[in-house]
C-alpha cells in the first residue's frame, strides 16, 4: 500500500476505532481489569498469550435460566486490542505493567473511601441507601497524567448525581502515577476506577 494511502486509512478510521473504544460496554473494561491479578512474570506471559490471539479474550461465559428454565450459555468475545486515541496516542487495554496510583493499592483504596466518606454520612443522616457502584474511566498518560475522566456507563438514578459529580472530580484532580508499561516503554493505558 502506498503511504499516503496508508495514512488517509488511518487518519480515517481512527476516530470510529476511538468513539468504539471510549464508549465501549462496561464488561470491557472489567475483562481489561481481570489482568490486574496477575503481576510480573505471569503477567507477561498472559500478555503475550494475549497479543497471540490478537488481543481478543474468548473464555467469558455467562450461564442463566430463561423462562423455560433451560440453561444458556454465551462464549463473550472481547477485543483488547490497544487504539489510536483523538491525540493520535496509542492507548493500552491491558499493558505489561500496568500503571500504579502513588503509593500502590492500598492508597488507592484509602483515596477512594476518603472521596466517599462525606457522601456516606450524608446518605446516611437522610435515610437513603446507595446500592450501585461509580464507575469512572480514565486514561493514565506516558507521564503519569489522568486524563479523558468520564462515566464509564450510565448509571443508577438511585445514585445521587452530586455523587456521580464527586467521584468524577476525584478522578479529574488525582496526583499523577506511575504510568503502564509496554516493551519496557511508558504507553497510555486506559483504566476503570470504581468508587
Amino acid at each position: 500500500m502506498r503511504p499516503i494511502y496508508l495514512f488517509l486509512t488511518i487518519v480515517l478510521l481512527a476516530p470510529t476505532c476511538l468513539a468504539a473504544q471510549v464508549n465501549a460496554p462496561i464488561f470491557k473494561y472489567f475483562t481489561a481489569r481481570s489482568y490486574d491479578r496477575y503481576q510480573g512474570l505471569t503477567r507477561m506471559a498472559k500478555v503475550q498469550e494475549l497479543q497471540a490471539q490478537d488481543w481478543i479474550v474468548t473464555d467469558t461465559m455467562y450461564t442463566s435460566q430463561d423462562a423455560s428454565k433451560y440453561r444458556t450459555f454465551e462464549l463473550q468475545k472481547t477485543d483488547l486490542a490497544p487504539f489510536v486515541d483523538n491525540d493520535g496516542y496509542i492507548v493500552y487495554w491491558v499493558p505489561e505493567i500496568i500503571p500504579q496510583f502513588p503509593g500502590g493499592r492500598a492508597a488507592l483504596t484509602q483515596y477512594v473511601d476518603d472521596v466517599l466518606h462525606p457522601f456516606i454520612e450524608i446518605i446516611t443522616d437522610a435515610d437513603k441507601v446507595v446500592h450501585s457502584s461509580v464507575y469512572v474511566r480514565c486514561t493514565i498518560t506516558a507521564e503519569g497524567q489522568v486524563t479523558d475522566v468520564a462515566e464509564a456507563q450510565p448509571h443508577d438514578p438511585g445514585v445521587p448525581a452530586e455523587l456521580v459529580a464527586q467521584c468524577l472530580d476525584a478522578v479529574r484532580y488525582m496526583p499523577a502515577w506511575t504510568p503502564g508499561l509496554f516493551h519496557g516503554k511508558p504507553v497510555r493505558t486506559i483504566r476503570l476506577i470504581i468508587f
